[in-house]
């Protein structure tokens, strides 16, 4: 993939989460497309987790083999 595809993806309006996977078998789930920067070779990626806490990472974008849209959770019913 390269950064202006994927850039072109997080870009869409209205916004969709989308997850990325990479070529080891991770992949980042994008809930708001602030919350990744794309440079011409590799993008990095803050997702928070508890408090102050966040997960970060760089991707060579020439691992990045799919991206897929997140489907919506349904709320359940009790």
């Amino acid at each position: 993939m390269i950064a202006k595809e994927l850039r072109a993806i997080l870009d869409r309006r209205p916004f969709t989460p989308v997850r990325i996977h990479i070529s080891s078998g991770q992949h980042v789930d994008v809930t708001h497309p602030e919350k990744v920067i794309i440079l011409p070779s590799m993008f990095m990626f803050a997702i928070p987790r508890r408090g102050d806490d966040y997960d970060t990472g760089w991707y060579n974008l020439v691992h990045v083999v799919k991206v897929e849209a997140l489907r919506k959770r349904r709320k359940r019913r009790a």
